[in-house]
């Protein structure tokens, strides 16, 4: 995973900062930190990340059409959340994680992101 180039789409500072330091421990490169829908899309049509870990609500609403869009431009997207039953299903992310969550179980969701065939 080492290299990898990893999103991140999370409007808690908090969680944001441990996400992005657990990828960057395990030599994932951050192309991006944006806490609402708008402004993950723009990173990830400027910064071409191959894979995102997306919160459900972020800032200014719910992901489920950045997470469509992100699969759409090829990029895998990893949901994290602290729902435990979704209003509408999450078809296009390659793994969904509960909040909370630790290092272990956020490396494994990337792995069996990237192993899933698109």
């Amino acid at each position: 995973m080492r290299g990898l180039r990893v999103l991140i789409a999370e409007d808690s500072w908090l969680i944001a900062k441990a996400v992005q330091g657990l990828l960057e421990d395990v030599g994932i490169v951050i192309e991006g930190v944006a806490a609402g829908v708008i402004d993950a899309e723009t990173l990830a049509c400027e910064r071409a990340p191959e894979l995102a870990v997306v919160d459900l609500k972020l800032r200014d609403g719910m992901a489920f059409g950045l997470i469509d869009r992100l699969h759409d431009l090829g990029i895998r997207v990893v949901v994290i959340s602290g729902f435990s039953t979704f209003s509408a299903p999450i078809t296009k992310a390659a793994a969904v994680l509960q909040k909370p969550f630790g290092g272990d179980e956020l490396v494994a969701a990337l792995c069996d992101a990237l192993s899933r065939r698109r």
